[in-house]
């Protein structure tokens, strides 16, 4: 997989020149073009607001979707429409609702995963104020030829826990729409999203996960890790690997094609950070800086800081602030 990502960011809402009725027929013709052919039902009709924010990598699709409460309806009437059939994964991230696929019913709420497909009648229904959801989607066969799991064996419409490897896959996929905006840092992460979809069926089905999957979820355990401990100071890469369970072997083959492996990763989040602060705070001192980027000295952060910019962080600061600059 690669390419570069296509991205897409739709807001739609009653307005006084929109009635609500109106913007929620819009609504219905995003979603079934950004999905599959669908109903939209119960809506409420007081005012509605519905938000699609979307980035597609090559065969894999993942947005966000917050909309005020309204439910689906997938009939035999939509699934007959010639449609290549797909299977999504479903990340619940606010309010309540209900799936109801074939007569099986499984809640909708955050921290939850719930698999199902576009094959089956469906019903959902979202009724506690503004819900959300994350979903990533993919055409069936491709997973299922991936992955290695038959169609029958698929856990369609059960819902899992959001804890353990289940996290790290709903954490990756939020990930990719935080950084959409970015067509190469998507293009990165896009390249493993059918693997670890693959990932999130294996697991559900306590199967052995296969090597291409097995792999993209250890590198995904491994930025995760990295983003909640890269400011500790002595973080190493022996840390690294130990807290994921791989070896430092397995660890640099699995960043083999990061410029600079795992340690280059970890210095770049830690610049990222401190120009981040640069720019937002102008009065903070550069070691308080330092120390909240983690980096273990002043004279650390100066050099790695100037490798990586070709300035200072005073002269970075300067940049970003030129009303500050004494006046000659």
């Amino acid at each position: 997989m690669g390419g570069t990502p296509v991205n897409t960011i739709v807001d739609i809402r009653s307005t006084p020149e929109c009635a609500p009725r109106q913007a929620f027929e819009q609504w219905e013709c995003l979603l079934s073009g950004s999905y599959f052919p669908m109903t939209l039902i119960k809506p409420q009709l007081e005012r509605f607001h519905g938000r699609i924010r979307a980035v597609t990598c090559d065969t894999v699709a993942v947005s966000s979707v917050e909309a005020t409460p309204h439910g689906t309806r997938r009939s035999r009437r939509h699934i007959d429409q010639p449609d290549d059939p797909s299977l999504l994964l479903g990340f619940p991230t606010a309010g309540r609702g209900w799936l109801d696929e074939s007569g099986r019913v499984t809640a909708m709420e955050p921290g939850g995963l719930v698999i199902y497909d576009s094959v089956h009648p469906t019903d959902s229904h979202f009724y506690e104020g503004t819900w959300g959801i994350t979903t990533a989607m993919a055409p069936l066969s491709s997973v299922v030829e991936r992955s290695g799991v038959s169609i029958g064996r698929l856990p369609i419409n059960v819902r899992i826990p959001t804890t353990g490897a289940f996290g790290v896959i709903e954490q990756f996929f939020r990930d990719l729409l935080e950084v959409q905006q970015t067509d190469s840092a998507a293009a990165v992460l896009g390249a493993h999203a059918l693997d670890l979809m693959a990932s999130a069926v294996l697991l559900a089905c306590d199967s052995r996960l296969t090597e291409q999957s097995a792999q993209a979820l250890a590198r995904q355990q491994v930025l995760a890790f990295v983003r909640s401990h890269y400011t500790a100071p002595d973080l190493t890469t022996e840390q690294i690997a130990r807290a994921c369970a791989v070896s430092r072997r397995t660890l640099y083959r699995l960043f083999e094609d990061v410029e600079g492996g795992v340690a280059a990763m970890v210095r770049r989040r830690r610049i990222g950070t401190a120009r981040a602060l640069l720019r937002t705070d102008r009065t903070r001192s550069l070691e308080s800086i330092a120390a909240a980027s983690g980096f273990a000295s002043d004279r650390h952060f100066y050099r790695v800081f100037k490798q990586q910019t070709g300035m200072t962080p005073g002269e970075y600061r300067a940049l970003q602030h030129p009303a500050d600059r004494p006046h000659a």
